[in-house]
Parts: C-alpha cells; sequence; structure tokens
C-alpha cells in the first residue's frame, strides 16, 4: 500500500499507516527496527515490527517513508514512530504515524513473510528498503506536472507586468509558478486535466487553483468543475473582495471573464 501525499498547504499535521492482522493468544514483539536508506537526493525511513508466539515470529509489518527535499521540495516530518499496537479480540491493529505537517512525500507499507519462521534482521530490511526506494525512483517526478503532455507558451505582456499576476496567485502557491507563459493542459494529481493556465506555468500538481477549465478535488460553494473550478480556494479559507487569499482568489477574479483572442 502506498500513499503519494502532497499537503501542500501543510494543514494537516500528521498521518499514519495501519495494518489490522489477525493474531494468535499471548503474542509478543520480538522485532522492532527502524533505519534509513538514502540514495542521491532520496530518503526512505523505515519502521518495521514483528510478533511471535511459541518461538514462532509471524509476518514483518514494514511501514516506510520516502521523501526529496531538493527534488520535490518535501517538508520532513517531525516524527515516524509507533503510537500504538492494539489489541481487540481475535484482531491486532499495528499504526505507524508521521507528524509535524509533512508534505511532497510517499508514505506506506507492506508485509514481508518468513519462510523459515525467522527474525527479520537490519541487514534483510536495509535490503527491502533499497528495492522500494529503486522503484519510487524510476517514476516520473510525482510532483511536478507532466511536460511531455502539457504546451508551454511563452508570452509577452502588452499591459500589466509579471509582479501583477503574481498578486492573484493565492499565496499558498505563489512559490509554485512561474509567471510569463501560457500553459495547455495542466494535469493534477488525479489525472484530471486543466485547459488553461493564464499568464503563468504551474509546479504544483493542483492547478485548478491556478488554472482555468478543469475539475477540482475540493467542494467549495463555487462548485468543483467549470472555467474557475478551484478559484475559490477551500473550505476553510476566507474569499477576500480584491487581493488573494490563503488558497483562493479574489472575488474580483472568480467573477471576470477571460476572453482569448488567438489567430
Amino acid at each position: 500500500m502506498i500513499n503519494v501525499i502532497s499537503n501542500e498547504d501543510r494543514v494537516i499535521k500528521y498521518y499514519n499507516t495501519l495494518i489490522k492482522s489477525r493474531r494468535n493468544n499471548d503474542e509478543d514483539i520480538v522485532s522492532q527496527l527502524q533505519n534509513n536508506v538514502t540514495n542521491g537526493n532520496y530518503k526512505l525511513q523505515y519502521n518495521l515490527i514483528q510478533f511471535s508466539y511459541e518461538n514462532q515470529p509471524t509476518p514483518v509489518e514494514f511501514h516506510f517513508i520516502v521523501y526529496n527535499v531538493a527534488k520535490w521540495s518535501s517538508v520532513e516530518p517531525s516524527s515516524f514512530e509507533l503510537t500504538y499496537s492494539r489489541i481487540r479480540g481475535e484482531y491486532r491493529n499495528s499504526r505507524f504515524q508521521i507528524d509535524g505537517s509533512p508534505s511532497n512525500m510517499i508514505m506506506g507499507y507492506l508485509l514481508l513473510s518468513r519462510e523459515n519462521g525467522s527474525n527479520v534482521t537490519i541487514t534483510q530490511s536495509d535490503a527491502v528498503a533499497s528495492i522500494i526506494l529503486n522503484a519510487i525512483m524510476s517514476v516520473d517526478d510525482l510532483f511536478n506536472e507532466y511536460p511531455e503532455n502539457s504546451l508551454l507558451v511563452p508570452i509577452t505582456i502588452d499591459k500589466g507586468s509579471n509582479d501583477q499576476i503574481m498578486e492573484m496567485i493565492p499565496p499558498i502557491y505563489r512559490a509554485h509558478v512561474e509567471p510569463g507563459y501560457l500553459q495547455f493542459r495542466a494535469y493534477n494529481l488525479t489525472g484530471y486535466p486543466n485547459a488553461l493556465c493564464p499568464g503563468v506555468k504551474v509546479k504544483s500538481i493542483s492547478p485548478e487553483y491556478l488554472c482555468i477549465g478543469g475539475l477540482s478535488n475540493d467542494a467549495t460553494k463555487y462548485a468543483t468543475c467549470g472555467d474557475f473550478a478551484g478559484w475559490g480556494g477551500k473550505s476553510n479559507d476566507i474569499i477576500a473582495q480584491s487581493s488573494a487569499n490563503g488558497s483562493a482568489h479574489s472575488k474580483d477574479d472568480i467573477s471576470s471573464s477571460i476572453l482569448i483572442f488567438y489567430r
């Protein structure tokens, strides 16, 4: 199980992975290992837990996170630890949690079987971590747009300026755009395209807050599809009359009309 976590505005404080499994009576923790594995700017941290009953170790619960500060602009979690291993009847719940409003990272888990019933070692765990990390590194950049599917056109501004364009961009996303372009077909994380990004090219996985003609995953009073699908921001944003705020454009922008002339 793998989750891709954006949390660009860092509103969500923590995330966790949870494995629910059957147990035998009187099982005890026999192994709880943690370590870091790096490859270039990629870093994988893992926590694992293993139980035993009558000297028969169970499959290993392997929880991990991956981030890349340089390439993904990841914000590292402040902690990554086992928050509980709770037993309820015949089931056991093991939860590992990251905290500190992390963003632009991957979190997941897998189960490792032990054919000979032995305890897992740190060397074996590091080998598994390296396999996971190499697989993730082979995937295209998860936290930027797909340039091969987008059309970028540099523009010359006759009236106005790049600074004025940036003032119209919601503050949370200003670090994720570059003015001076038209971008066509900007895809968000779920694969929904936006028709046009006026005046900017986006380096965000949520272009619906910056571009026009698409779909938004967050329901607001301005709906989730249409010309200004995400311009109303998120449900907790206050929409100001003439200035961008939080994840939202201004009311003046949302009520505007956009004319496109081409030849």
